[in-house]
């Protein structure tokens, strides 16, 4: 593998922020069976592969396909059995959080450079929210599901926004072991309004 690095990022090029090449991950993200192609490019942008990039991962890897389903062109590993359908709205959510958290927890990969850097787990995102766990954080008392059960229910229950912002950080960060990020995404998914961090967000 290359050691070019990209421009200010100090990584392998073709190396993502899970310490993956673009084949590697794009391989282990349609683990879980067929995804929409527009959730490929944006999940794939989160982790540093460029669209071109991706493309030719799945050119090289050979055995994804496109196929429309609907409106909406989702590729597929031919290789992997989709277990998931879109009627499973809840094991789709999960999965895609499992996912987001396994890559972001990655190990480091090896290159002719010796081992990459670990995430810098005081990066955040655009918001302002960390990306990454950081180091040792959580113990796993709290699940996804339970996560994604308390968020449907303050919801139905009218609770004001901010009100669940605060209990979901202060019950399941760091305990449900995903970066706050990740958290942002639920509840917003949810409908639930996050104000960024930022001062001029």
């Amino acid at each position: 593998m290359t050691t070019e690095t990209i421009r200010g990022r100090g990584r392998p090029k073709n190396t993502g922020a899970s310490g993956m090449n673009c084949e590697q991950w794009l391989k282990a993200f349609l683990s879980g069976g067929s995804r929409p192609s527009k959730e490929i490019e944006e999940v794939a942008e989160l982790q540093g592969f460029g669209w071109s990039s991706v493309r030719s991962a799945k050119a090289a890897i050979g055995t994804i396909k496109s196929v429309k389903i609907g409106y909406i062109f989702h590729w597929k590993d031919s290789t992997v059995a989709d277990k998931k359908t879109a009627d499973d709205k809840l094991d789709l959510a999960i999965n895609k959080i499992d996912e987001f958290t396994r890559l972001s927890q990655a190990p480091r990969m090896l290159t002719e450079d010796g081992p990459m850097p670990k995430p810098d787990p005081n990066e955040r995102d655009s918001d302002g929210f960390l990306k990454y766990m950081p180091p040792g954080g959580g113990d796993g008392s709290v699940q996804v599901m339970q996560v994604l059960t308390k968020i449907k229910q303050m919801v139905a229950q009218g609770t004001p926004g901010e009100q669940i912002v605060s209990h979901i950080f202060e019950w399941a960060y760091p305990a449900c072991k995903m970066p706050e990020t990740i958290l942002v995404k639920m509840l917003r998914n949810a409908g639930v309004h996050v104000a960024s961090r930022n001062i001029d967000g």
